[in-house]
């Protein structure tokens, strides 16, 4: 009632409503009512009655609240001081004078590191391009080594003009030796403008393939390969393999193919091939396809959930974990869900608030 109506039915992002239910299973149970509960280490409800006795305690409290205490790991942390950092030092920047008659490396002026800066570009690209009326603000951002906003809405966002080109150079060989080549054994997914239409596309081809099937019933599934793209010889027969992707707020054992706990100070671990392939839930999967069944695993009681034990059953659990395009986790950036397989069960992963991502940068 209060996880899924009175507070969730507010929350329109399917995912925050999924880590707001969790934390009512962690917290919501039978041991709410035990004088030892406590939502975490420091966090605990005074036994006393008198006032005194409260703001003591409320003093107590930490001032800043560990990345731990919602559940996190403590490489959170070290992503939100980053980003901090990130945001104040691009609006420093934007604060500096562009009329400057030079620059601390020599004599150059900003008209002539803008003019070295499009020339590099253009040789790397060779071809021609009409100038843009808005050049005062495209001159501005290439000095500063931003994406003009009128190159962002034709294309994606990207943190430095450094890297969106870089990105740029990989799309076009992606799809110049798609073009050119024939259909390559695995796809770079960050380099789709809409990778869920890559998607859709795929279940229609399996689709297709299947007689009877129906585009309706067909559904995505996926597994996670040992294998990264140098060691791929073919492309599967149905589906397709894709790489690119990185997992942040665990790590991936790529031994066991199971999610594992972050190591300290590493944020993104990149992921090995992934394949993506369609499924018909009503039909048995022919195992020479390499399609996997997942079996039905053992339910943990809610007063199992932990921030820190790992759960060593012998089945796995399957985290649905959401995929996005870039790091800010919205609605817009969502692309899908995909399985990961691990032996702590699903909640201490949503409360880790683990996700693939295709761009970091």
């Amino acid at each position: 009632m209060i996880a899924e109506i009175q507070y969730g039915g507010r929350i329109t992002d399917d995912r925050d409503r999924c880590l707001k239910i969790t934390y009512a299973k962690k917290w919501f149970d039978d041991g709410l009512f035990s004088m030892d509960f406590k939502f975490y280490d420091e966090y605990m409800i005074p036994k006393d009655k008198r006032v005194e006795d409260y703001l003591d305690a409320i003093d107590r409290f930490p001032l800043i609240d560990s990345p731990q205490t919602f559940g996190l790991h403590v490489n959170a942390d070290i992503t939100y001081s980053a980003n901090r950092a990130k945001f104040i030092l691009a609006k420093i920047l934007q604060m500096q004078p562009k009329e400057a008659t030079g620059n601390l490396s020599g004599d150059e002026t900003r008209d002539t590191i803008v003019h070295h800066l499009a020339n590099e570009m253009l040789i790397k690209l060779l071809l021609s391009f009409i100038p843009h009326e808005s050049l005062r603000q495209i001159l501005d951002s290439i000095f500063d080594g931003r994406v003009p906003i009128n190159w962002t809405k034709y294309s994606w966002e990207s943190s430095t003009l450094d890297f969106w080109f870089s990105e740029l150079l990989d799309r076009y060989i992606q799809y110049n030796n798609w073009l050119n080549y024939g259909r390559p054994k695995y796809f770079w997914i960050t380099g789709f403008f809409n990778p869920n239409g890559c998607l859709t596309a795929m279940r229609q081809e399996v689709t297709r393939m299947h007689y009877g099937w129906s585009l309706d019933t067909v559904a995505i599934d996926n597994m996670v390969l040992r294998s990264y793209k140098d060691d791929i010889r073919e492309a599967p027969t149905e589906g397709v393999y894709v790489y690119g992707l990185y997992l942040e707020g665990a790590s991936w054992d790529r031994k066991n193919t199971r999610l594992h706990e972050s190591q300290n100070k590493v944020i993104y671990v990149p992921m090995p091939i992934i394949y993506i392939y369609a499924i018909n839930p009503s039909v048995v999967a022919d195992p020479k396809l390499g399609i996997m069944i997942m079996t039905t695993h053992k339910k943990l009681r809610l007063d199992q959930i932990s921030f820190r034990s790992k759960r060593q059953d012998v089945a796995p659990y399957i985290y649905l974990c959401p995929v996005y395009k870039k790091s800010m986790r919205t609605d817009l950036h969502f692309i899908t869900m995909l399985k990961l397989e691990s032996n702590d069960i699903p909640e201490h992963w949503i409360l880790r608030s683990v996700a693939l991502l295709c761009d970091i940068k």
